[in-house]
């Protein structure tokens, strides 16, 4: 069975719930969490995995989350995958950088899913989401489940995990490092330049090791 088919098969089943409810308008919406509670089992049945992963992108003097949701074939290690985007706000009461960061990541990652799955959020403003999903849980990232006895597909399960904890420690890094920039403009400078230096063109091109040291030194 390919990719193409599991993707088939887990859109067919999938029911991801409206858990969460909107204050403002008084009607019930879903979440990027309660899509991934719902597409988990499915994933598993299917001997699949999702990965996600944010890049941040710098565009006319705002910050943009760019994030992919991945459908990963356990046993063959075909890919699908799909991308959204999500500005971050310039500010907003109770929230510190890496909050408004985490937000904007939190829905475009959502509409990630919702493209990758076809889940139709036409109709829900959510006006609450940004909101309730200020506290970004990392057990988005988890695949900790073993998707078969067999050592090849355990192999494969264990690189699927272990490729979404190297995102997540990357978009971590990814979020320090930004939130110092866009805090001192001297920063930004001394960053911009280590950067080129580096050879590469923008944060989103550098590796973790190079992230690390980028962070440790501003």
């Amino acid at each position: 069975m390919g990719i193409t088919q599991k993707l088939l098969n887990i859109q067919e089943k999938l029911n991801a719930p409206k858990n969460q409810k909107n204050t403002f308008g008084n009607y019930n919406y879903r979440s990027c969490e309660d899509i991934l509670e719902a597409v988990k089992p499915l994933c598993v049945a299917e001997k699949a995995a999702v990965l996600l992963n944010d890049e941040i992108m710098f565009v006319q003097g705002r910050f943009y989350v760019k994030a992919t949701a991945t459908l990963v074939d356990c046993e063959s290690e075909e890919k699908i995958q799909t991308t959204a985007f999500a500005r971050e706000a310039d500010a907003k009461k109770g929230m510190d950088d890496s909050q408004l960061t985490g937000c904007a990541s939190s829905y475009a990652r959502k509409y990630a899913l919702n493209g990758l799955f076809c889940i139709d959020d036409a109709k829900d403003s959510d006006t609450n989401e940004i909101r309730s999903q200020t506290q970004y849980s990392s057990k988005q990232q988890s695949q900790g489940k073993s998707y078969s006895q067999q050592p090849k597909q355990r192999q494969n399960g264990a690189q699927a995990r272990n490729t979404a904890s190297h995102s997540m420690n990357r978009n971590q890094l990814l979020l320090n490092v930004v939130g110092k920039m866009r805090n001192d403009s001297g920063l930004a400078d001394k960053a911009q330049i280590m950067i080129e230096e580096m050879g590469k063109k923008s944060i989103n091109d550098l590796s973790v090791e190079e992230l690390q040291k980028l962070d440790s030194s501003l």
